[in-house]
Order: C-alpha cells, then sequence, then structure tokens
C-alpha cells in the first residue's frame, strides 16, 4: 500500500466518489485544482482510498464562509471528500489516509465539515476534536480540527 500524490487526471479519482460528490466537485474544480492537492492510497496499481487537501478556502464551503476564513487564516488546511472504496472498507484506510497525510504535513493543522454523524466516531478516533455543530437551511454539519497542540 503507497500513499502518494494523485499525478495522473483528476477524473480518476472523481470517478470513484458518489455521483453526487463528483458532480458538485466538477463544478468547483477549476477553482479548486490551483489550491488543492489530492492524495490517494495505492494498491496493486489502484486507488483505494484517496481525498483532497486545499489550502485556504474552500469553494464547496461558502455557506460557512465565517467558519472557513477563521481556519484558513490560521494556516489549517481544509480536508475534503475523503473516500474508500467500498471493495477496501473495514481495513482501517481511512485512518491510514489520516495517518500518512499528518507525517506528511507534520507541522500543519487540519479541519474538515461533515454531514454525517455517524462520521464523528471516526474522526474522534484519529485525534480529531469536534469544534462546533453548524446549522444552514434545516442542514446539519460538524467542524472538526486535527491540531497536534490539542492532543
Amino acid at each position: 500500500m503507497e500513499f502518494r500524490k494523485h499525478s495522473g487526471k483528476p477524473s480518476e479519482f472523481f470517478k470513484l466518489l458518489p455521483l453526487s460528490w463528483s458532480k458538485g466537485l466538477l463544478e468547483v474544480w477549476q477553482d479548486y485544482r490551483v489550491k488543492s492537492k489530492i492524495f490517494v492510497l495505492v494498491n496493486d496499481g489502484k486507488i483505494v482510498a484517496g481525498g483532497i487537501v486545499v489550502k485556504g478556502v474552500p469553494e464547496d464551503m461558502q455557506h460557512f464562509l465565517k467558519e472557513a476564513m477563521f481556519y484558513a487564516s490560521q494556516g489549517y488546511l481544509y480536508i475534503g471528500y475523503l473516500w474508500v472504496v467500498e471493495s477496501h472498507r473495514n481495513q482501517n484506510l481511512g485512518s491510514r489516509w489520516l495517518w500518512e497525510l499528518k507525517k506528511l504535513y507534520p507541522q500543519k493543522t487540519f479541519w474538515l465539515s461533515i454531514e454525517e454523524e455517524k462520521l464523528k466516531d471516526f474522526y474522534l478516533r484519529n485525534d480529531f476534536t469536534l469544534e462546533q455543530e453548524l446549522k444552514k437551511d434545516g442542514n446539519r454539519e460538524w467542524l472538526m480540527v486535527f491540531d497536534r497542540s490539542k492532543i
């Protein structure tokens, strides 16, 4: 298993994502790509997990612009679209991806938002802290942060 920056076409990663994610991402990718890197876990030449790391304010976080601007101004990197291919789940690959990212950027802090409450436990196990519950148009999201100084 190898963790690396994806150097191929972004669509090679996008096609692994749920359709609603990939459609939304394609809409903002022109703006995303200049401040983003896709990192993947590769097994036997195939991407089995991956995510996007964004420097600055992610285009799809405009509905929580105040929070996004705060974390971007503090130097946090945003993690988005973390995904493990279904056939490779329950092998701790999401945790492995996060561990490899933290190892690659040992001085960095990270933030993310989740739309599914059940994911909170996963990120808490991976040393993220729950910072805030956000509500917009009846939808809830949870803002989570990884900061080594808080561990």
